[in-house]
């Protein structure tokens, strides 16, 4: 995954929580969190392309997990690990599939 696609999905994260663009803070902390996510997917063999609507939704979920986001980080959590242990079982979406 490029570093141009992690910031594009950290923009619009910003947007989608409600942070604000300004701070420069913010999107860093994000996207550290979402090279961490990106990781996490890729240790139980998700191939992560960020053009399929889940692996964006996985990204949601794990900075609203990570950020305990209106205190409700141990649903996120939870939502996370379910998609990603589904993903991890879905063939269109492991690492290898069609390379």
């Amino acid at each position: 995954m490029s570093t141009d696609e992690i910031d594009q999905i950290a923009d619009e994260l910003v947007q989608r929580l409600r942070l604000s663009d300004e701070d420069a803070a913010i999107k860093h902390d994000i996207t550290a969190d979402l090279v961490s996510c990106m990781a996490e997917l890729e240790r139980v063999g998700v191939k992560t392309d960020t053009r399929k609507p889940l692996i964006q939704k996985a990204a949601e979920l794990y900075v609203k997990w990570q950020w305990d986001y209106l205190g409700k980080g141990d649903r996120f959590e939870k939502s996370f690990c379910a998609l990603r242990d589904a993903m991890s079982l879905t063939q269109s979406y492991l690492s290898g599939e069609g390379e």
